[in-house]
């Protein structure tokens, strides 16, 4: 028996993130935030 393949089901908040997204670009339009793409937060990259 091998175990599934990592990454094959999806994250359970994308859900969320893309309804809070168009909820936002709802209510601010073009100037609207960018919700970061789940698992970004804390990836590294940011201002040290």
């Amino acid at each position: 028996m091998t175990a599934p393949a990592r990454g094959t089901l999806p994250h359970p908040m994308t859900g969320a993130r893309d309804a809070l997204q168009e909820f936002l670009d709802a209510r601010f339009g073009a100037g609207a935030p960018r919700v970061v793409p789940v698992g970004a937060v804390g990836a590294g990259g940011g201002d040290a």
